[in-house]
């Protein structure tokens, strides 16, 4: 943030929520996705039936989970690799998933 020159005056910025226009954002290369461009996305499977849709997207340092919510109501997670996740298409909003790797998130 623009004037912050110490350590005090960041810390007097705790819990400050910052944010940027979507036009502010860069670019992103070819197979990079925004979190918020993959969450409510349509899931289909390998064979093209409807799974659910993209709940949540998370990281906790072991690479990216996408937590599904099928249309049977149970929320699922699967890593998100192009093992499990072939395919992403932004403009149609959905993704394709393999879904011998779901994981049951109530594990």
């Amino acid at each position: 943030m623009q004037g912050v020159t110490d350590r005090n005056q960041a810390e007097a910025l705790r819990g400050i929520r910052l944010y940027v226009t979507r036009e502010e954002l860069p670019d992103l290369a070819e197979e990079e996705f925004y979190y918020t461009d993959l969450m409510g996305m349509a899931v289909i499977d390998l064979q093209g039936d409807s799974v659910g849709e993209v709940q949540a997207v998370h990281n906790h340092g072991a690479g990216d989970f996408l937590d599904i919510h099928l249309n049977s109501g149970d929320v699922y997670s699967i890593p998100f690799r192009k093992e499990s996740v072939p395919t992403v298409d932004v403009a149609a909003r959905s993704i394709t998933i393999d879904k011998s790797f779901l994981l049951d998130s109530k594990v």
